[in-house]
């Protein structure tokens, strides 16, 4: 079975020039090939496979953010100012911070590994 990345407590936001909040504790899960956004209460936002995600690190502000192209929508996952999120191998783990450069990179490979 695949280990996945399951990320909490990050803000999600879409647009291009009008940057819309669609959640403030939102959560980014990737399992199985699949790249999923959800809300805090676990409502899917948007997913897609790996392979069709386009992933890049951004720093808007001295924030850690990474932006994210998912069936043609765009959207921004804000990891905040301080340690970061939790990032863990399950819903209710407990796991060290993940940074931006991680998360870029966990997407990237898991793309890779699909194709």
């Amino acid at each position: 079975m695949e280990r996945g990345l399951h990320m909490t407590g990050v803000r999600i936001t879409t647009g291009r020039l009008w940057r819309r909040l669609l959640t403030r504790a939102g959560q980014v899960l990737l399992r199985n090939g699949r790249l999923v956004l959800l809300t805090s209460r676990g409502v899917e936002i948007d997913g897609a496979p790996v392979h069709r995600v386009r992933v890049r690190e951004s720093l808007r502000a001295g924030r850690r953010c990474v932006r994210f192209v998912l069936n043609g929508s765009r959207y921004v996952v804000d990891l905040g100012r301080g340690p970061g999120p939790s990032a863990a191998p399950g819903p209710r783990g407990g796991a060290p911070a993940l940074s931006v450069a991680d998360l870029v990179a966990a997407v990237r490979t898991a793309g890779a590994a699909v194709r």
